[in-house]
Formats: C-alpha cells, sequence, structure tokens
C-alpha cells in the first residue's frame, strides 16, 4: 500500500495551486498554466486533485476499484477554460489507529519521526483507491493506493506522480506523542 505524495513538486509543469470555487466541481486557475497539461493537478482544500481523461482512462481500463470520476469544470480569470479534467471521488477506506508500537524511530535533520505506517488491514474495503476512516488516529485528506494501482499509474510516467510505501511514511514524533498524551 502506498500513499500519494508530491503531486505539486513538479519542475516541468507551470501552474499554480487550483481552488474549490463555490459549487465544488468549478476550479479557478490562478496565474500561468503552461502548455503542457499534466494528469494530475495538485488542489488546495480537502479536494486531493484532479484527473485528466488518459488518468480516468487508465483507471477504468484496468479495473482500478475505489474511485468514482465527476467531471471538473476549469476557469481562469473568471472564464470557463476548454479542458477536461474529473474530480475523483475516493470510495475505499481503512481503519487505523496506527500502531506505533510497530515503528522506529528515525532522525531527519533535527526531527525525530516516527517511520512506518501500521494500520489493521482486515478494516481494509480492498479498494485500490482510499481514505483512512474519518474515526482514526491518522485522519487526513491524503489519497491512499493499493500497491496494482501504484504499479498500473507508475507506467503512465506522470511527471509528478510520487509514492510512498506505507512502511516508509514518516510522522513527526513529537507531535504524535502529544496526541497520544491528550488526544482531545
Amino acid at each position: 500500500m502506498y500513499l500519494i505524495k508530491d503531486l505539486y513538486k513538479d519542475p516541468y509543469i507551470n501552474f499554480s495551486p487550483i481552488e474549490v470555487k463555490g459549487n465544488e466541481n468549478c476550479f479557478e486557475i490562478d496565474g500561468a498554466f503552461g502548455s503542457k497539461e499534466s494528469l494530475l493537478l495538485r488542489t488546495t482544500g480537502t479536494v486531493p486533485f484532479l484527473c485528466s481523461p488518459e488518468f480516468k482512462l487508465a483507471v477504468e481500463q484496468n479495473g482500478l476499484t475505489g474511485i468514482q470520476f465527476i467531471e471538473a469544470t476549469i476557469f481562469k480569470n473568471n472564464l470557463r477554460q476548454d479542458m477536461q479534467y474529473f474530480l475523483p471521488k475516493i470510495l475505499g477506506r481503512i481503519s487505523g489507529p496506527n500502531d506505533w508500537t510497530k515503528c522506529g524511530v528515525v532522525t531527519v535533520g533535527t526531527d525525530e519521526k516516527y517511520k512506518g505506517l501500521y494500520v489493521d488491514v482486515k478494516s481494509w474495503t480492498g479498494h485500490d483507491f482510499f481514505l483512512m476512516d474519518e474515526n482514526s488516529f491518522v485522519n487526513d485528506v491524503n489519497v491512499y493506493i493499493s500497491s496494482k494501482a501504484e504499479r498500473v499509474i507508475s507506467k503512465l510516467k506522470i511527471k509528478n506522480f510520487h509514492t510512498v510505501p506505507f512502511s516508509d511514511i514518516l510522522y513527526t514524533k513529537s507531535i504524535i506523542d502529544r496526541m497520544l498524551d491528550d488526544p482531545w
């Protein structure tokens, strides 16, 4: 299992963050978009990314599960753009909390980090795209994918698509320790 990470760190594709605008299916591009369209666009807020028709087609042709696509409308300077992107609705879920006793502790710079995401795999819905259950200790808006989805998407050679295996995910130890001491 993998975490989708760093969609915005693509030095080759020039676009600014996309904001959800009124209707959740409308997105405003702020600034230059660049001449090359990306298969995945990172957004701000609770919408993790937008997908191109090529990405959608690859998901569908390979039978990946746990994702539905809703057509998104793109605007620039309040003018509708002739670009087709889709908003993913992630259906799969997995429960936590992370078993911190299984995590190693590593030092990154001057920070201690817990290394690894260890969840109750039996709680996983089995979908290729999934989110943490809303009751999980590590509740977040990150999108997680199966090994099958990682193989399929990697073949698309998306420049701004990076994944991190569950075993390599890092959490700041001091923050987690405080949350464990006082979860509310």
